[in-house]
């Protein structure tokens, strides 16, 4: 990931809080108790307090993220306990696992390599969990339509958003949004701490040495648009994900973690209709759309004149009589 951490580590604490029954089927088959259980931890650091609210397998999945940060990294990790939790008590399962969770972030922050993991200081975030398990009243969709070199030296890439309210005929709100690739580099290292992660599209390696900067744009622009849709069919619940979606959200920003503490989450408010992009929005995305088409054919243009001229050249060199001796 480039640049640091969002969130600094150096000075964060925490304790278990409490534990909250979610109704529901349970995830792990091995047992038969209904539901799951959220685990919640007050954090500290400075002056700053918040809280964090996670599942048992979201530790899973951060733990998995961790050791893929430091694959050959010679870093003992605390344990974790065993997922099976087969001819226990559930009252049982839930205090060992308090005490296992508890212990287990507690080493993670007395570790200095670990203090600057992405993926540790993403999960510790305040306010970095759940968004409430509250289902988005509107449905979003982005298309990449443009990309382009900046003056700093970086590629901008364009998306269109979309945002459409659920059971509505109402016409949906779109909006630009300007994101570096950087940005989604550390959107998916985020969302790999969390359940599902391992199913989001690979990004290309951020190596592009001894390649045209156009072939490496045009590489990350698909790739960019496979990541965005997974993404949004499997995150769109999470209000971090919302808000690097959103529409103000800038280029260079990384992943704002947002998503609110479900202790503190008031009921959901009933659906809103969305509303028509701005005339300006539209205008913008249109004159974006164009300039891509115009681009898209001046490259193809030059492409054939360099082919032409490759051609011409072979051809010079053949009618060329051999040097007499």
């Amino acid at each position: 990931m480039d640049g640091p951490p969002p969130f600094d580590l150096k000075f964060c604490t925490v304790e278990f809080h409490s534990t909250e029954k979610v109704k529901g089927a349970s995830d792990n088959k091995m047992t038969n108790f209904s539901g799951h259980q959220l685990y919640r931890f007050k954090c500290s650091s400075m002056s700053d307090q918040w809280t964090i609210v996670y599942r048992f397998t979201d530790f899973v999945a951060l733990d998995g993220a961790l050791r893929r940060e430091n694959e050959g990294v010679a870093l003992s990790f605390p344990a974790l306990p065993a997922k099976s939790a087969a001819l226990k008590k559930e009252a049982d399962v839930v205090e060992e696992r308090t005490a296992a969770l508890t212990k287990y972030l507690q080493q993670l922050l007395c570790s200095p390599r670990l203090l600057k993991s992405p993926a540790l200081a993403y999960f510790m975030s305040p306010k970095a969990n759940v968004a409430a398990y509250v289902a988005p009243q509107t449905t979003l969709s982005a298309e990449v339509i443009s990309a382009g070199l900046k003056e700093e030296g970086h590629a901008v890439y364009t998306f269109e958003v979309t945002e459409a309210a659920r059971d509505s005929d109402d016409a949906p709100a779109t909006w630009v949004l300007h994101k570096r690739f950087s940005d989604f580099v550390a959107l998916s290292e985020y969302l790999a701490t969390r359940r599902g992660g391992g199913r989001l599209p690979e990004l290309p390696s951020k190596r592009s040495i001894g390649r045209s900067s156009g072939a490496v744009v045009k590489e990350r622009q698909e790739a960019l648009q496979k990541l965005a849709g997974a993404v949004l069919r499997l995150f769109a619940d999470l209000a971090s994900v919302r808000e690097f979606f959103g529409k103000g959200s800038k280029a260079g920003a990384g992943v704002r973690v947002a998503d609110r503490d479900p202790e503190d989450a008031p009921e959901a408010p009933p659906a809103a209709a969305a509303t028509a992009a701005p005339a300006d929005d539209k205008a913008t995305i249109r004159a974006l759309r164009q300039n891509n088409a115009a681009l898209t054919a001046e490259l193809r243009a030059v492409k054939e004149e360099l082919q032409g001229a490759k051609d011409e050249l072979a051809e010079a060199k053949l009618t060329v009589p051999p040097p007499a001796f």
